[in-house]
């Protein structure tokens, strides 16, 4: 579609919203959806493996995976309580029974990723957060080995607000990808 013009922007779910109910953005993405928004549709449309990152001085360095039980009673760099993300995260802890310490809770994944290269704990990231100039040198990302851990992700749009032939051509893209699994929205 030549002449359209596309803008990506890193917000905070909270500023995704915002942005989607004000008109100032036609899509968003969130991970992790916390409630429904008046006027806002959303539906799956991906979902992030989610894995244990651990420093260099972490003996779970060099391993390819843990098991859910051995998280227990870890040390955790967590995004912070209000993170649909977070809540997700400890959700997966509790049904597991897994019993953990949150020592920091930050606000993104980057200053999370920071805090645990420097053997401040470990975390619960996306494995696509991970770049692979990291993993293995500065973090170790390791896969649950007994269970199946993936946050999902979601596409938002507003109800009220037409959208431009390229608008729909992507949006179109991510319904038959949805038509095709027959995946429903749960939110």
């Amino acid at each position: 579609n030549p002449g359209t013009k596309v803008s990506v922007e890193y917000n905070q779910f909270a500023q995704v919203y915002a942005d989607i109910s004000s008109g100032r953005a036609d899509f968003g993405f969130i991970a992790c959806p916390y409630r429904r928004s008046a006027g806002i549709s959303m539906f799956p449309v991906a979902k992030d493996e989610m894995v244990l990152i651990a420093g260099n001085s972490s003996p779970l360095a060099g391993r390819k995976s843990v098991s859910v039980r051995e998280l227990d009673g870890m040390d955790f760099i967590s995004f912070d309580r209000v993170f649909p993300s977070r809540r997700y995260i400890d959700a997966f802890m509790r049904r597991y029974n897994v019993k953990h310490s949150v020592k920091m809770e930050l606000d993104n994944i980057e200053t999370i990723k920071t805090a645990v290269a420097s053997g401040a704990g470990v975390s619960l990231l996306p494995l696509s957060a991970v770049r692979d100039d990291e993993n293995g040198i500065s973090l170790h990302a390791l896969r649950i080995s007994d269970a199946k851990f993936q946050r999902p992700i979601y596409l938002l749009h507003s109800r009220a607000r037409k959208l431009s032939a390229p608008g729909l051509k992507f949006m179109a893209m991510f319904d038959a990808g949805r038509k095709n699994t027959g995946e429903k929205v749960k939110i």
